[in-house]
């Protein structure tokens, strides 16, 4: 696995936690400020690892 398939797989496993928190929060009823910190998250880090698909 090369260095960049390593943080494609990171960036993979942390928006997937930050999805999981985010769908926690719905459950709870929690202010949308932190609702949407939590899908912010999760949406970034998942960006993250389709640019690296795309360009390496």
């Amino acid at each position: 696995m090369s260095a960049w398939q390593n943080w494609q797989a990171a960036f993979l496993r942390q928006a997937r936690s930050d999805w999981d928190a985010y769908q926690k929060t719905t459950e709870l009823k929690w202010p949308y400020c932190h609702r949407l910190h939590y899908l912010q998250m999760a949406t970034e880090k998942l960006s993250k690892a389709l640019l690296i698909i795309l360009f390496h």
